[in-house]
């Protein structure tokens, strides 16, 4: 017997790789390391999420529905971020509401503060997206210094305090360096601070 073949399913995938393929390769790889993330990313920030608002049903100047994701920024880490600053991201419509590609639908919610490693925006769409998909959430009481440098780092999409992955197989001296000093007050595999995370996204970047 022949299996039919699902058209609609190629079409949508070759259409996602034409289209998206920065994007969509980094959620096929195995993965970034952070100094991957860092090099790979057009801009890198942390801030809070204010608002999300759903495209209209017609997309925008090429028909693609998106989201738009605007932050307040707190701190501006790589690239030109302005401190309120939004980008939009390829979400299709399912009625009033979206989906993310490779993300969940509640990855951005207006109040939360995040770490942002973003791609460069496509060319023809203007659309971009999170590096790899990944992001980092800050948990912090209050918007002292003093205790969001302090606050633990979690992955949102995985839904774990960052892990060891995300520091495996460094090449740049200057992050091999800030590792070695940060592992020496405190285990990263198991919970890192912000101040920590910052620190190893600027060594990254150098």
């Amino acid at each position: 017997m022949v299996k039919k073949i699902n058209f609609k399913k190629i079409v949508t995938v070759a259409f996602l790789l034409g289209v998206f393929s920065p994007s969509v390769q980094a959620f096929l790889s195995q993965g970034y390391n952070i100094e991957q993330l860092a090099e790979k990313s057009h801009v890198i920030f942390m801030g809070e999420v204010t608002q999300v608002v759903i495209s209209p049903a017609s997309g925008n100047a090429q028909g693609y529905p998106y989201i738009e994701v605007f932050f307040r920024v707190n701190e501006s880490l790589k690239g030109n971020v302005s401190p309120i600053y939004s980008f939009k991201q390829f979400a299709p419509r399912v009625g009033k509401q979206f989906k993310l590609l490779g993300m969940h639908k509640d990855a951005y919610v207006p109040g939360q503060k995040l770490v942002m490693f973003l791609g460069s925006p496509d060319a023809t769409t203007g659309l971009s997206a999170p590096e790899n998909f990944e992001l980092f959430s800050i948990q912090t009481k209050s918007d002292r210094p003093s205790d969001i440098d302090q606050a633990v780092v979690f992955n949102k999409q995985y839904g774990e305090k960052v892990g060891q992955k995300l520091f495996q197989n460094l090449q740049k001296q200057s992050t091999i360096r800030a590792m070695e000093k940060i592992s020496k007050k405190t285990k990263p595999t198991s919970a890192m601070s912000f101040k920590e995370f910052r620190t190893l996204i600027q060594a990254s970047i150098q």
